[in-house]
């Protein structure tokens, strides 16, 4: 049995954006990309959260593993 049977590599982000309701949002973001360039996460955050009005930062923490589901 290999770890990959299992597990797959992400890396975490934590990014702070506004809405256009002036609220501030701070999440951590995995994904499974490391060398994503800072403009692909400013596409994602604002195609895959509602109502975002700018992002604020952007910050690369650590890599990590996630458990992939059973089927």
């Amino acid at each position: 049995m290999k770890i990959e049977d299992f597990w797959m590599d992400m890396y975490s982000f934590y990014v702070i954006f506004i809405t256009n309701e002036d609220v501030q949002i701070r999440k951590w973001l995995c994904l499974e990309e490391n060398d994503i360039e800072d403009d692909k996460i400013c596409a994602i955050i604002k195609s895959k959260f509602h109502n975002v009005n700018r992002v604020l930062s952007i910050e690369e923490w650590d890599a990590g593993l996630a458990l992939k589901q059973s089927r």
